[in-house]
């Protein structure tokens, strides 16, 4: 499986184990490279302890390279996403297999979503700390204007929020416990 790493401009290991290292600013420019340059063949991006700072959404889609079966796994609370504009913090669309896993965003009361998922199946998001977003912390949905897709087959694990750090969506097929 491919792997690439990432630190933050703050991690304890920057410049001795990442493949992608973060300047404080726009780091999703640096986190969004390193889910590209795995190609179409999934593949796992981890993002090592620090803060992030996001100015844009982290994108997971089906334009090239496509981004099914690919993973965005931090350390635990201690990697943290601080969201600085509007946008969602991670966007995906018309992909599945994805699973996100052990990290904290904070949306600063700016962000828009958390993790927004449209058209995604066969995914997890796991032990995902949401909190301070302006709308949802996970935002589900199976459409969009003048078409009809799927969403099922997704597990929601462990899920700790505060301020706006609930989910909502119309789906199918979800498993879910919260905390």
């Amino acid at each position: 499986v491919a792997t690439r790493i990432v630190a933050a401009s703050n991690s304890l290991l920057t410049g001795k184990t990442a493949d992608y290292i973060c300047d404080g600013t726009a780091d999703n420019v640096e986190i969004q490279q390193a889910i590209d340059s795995l190609g179409s063949n999934g593949g796992v991006v981890y993002l090592l302890e620090g803060t992030y700072n996001i100015s844009g959404s982290i994108k997971l889609n089906n334009t090239a390279p496509n981004d099914s079966g690919k993973a965005l796994i931090g350390t635990g609370a201690g990697t943290v996403l601080s969201v600085s504009g509007s946008g969602d913090a991670i966007s995906a669309w018309d992909v599945n297999a994805i699973f996100i896993s052990q990290l904290r965003i904070n949306g600063n009361s700016s962000g828009d979503d958390g993790i927004s998922f449209i058209r995604v199946s066969n995914s997890k998001i796991d032990k995902v700390w949401i909190e301070n977003m302006s709308n949802q912390g996970i935002w589900l949905s199976r459409r969009s204007s003048g078409s009809m897709g799927g969403v099922g087959g997704l597990v929601i694990g462990v899920i700790m929020g505060s301020l706006n750090g609930w989910i909502y969506g119309l789906v199918h097929g979800i498993l879910s416990a919260f905390c």
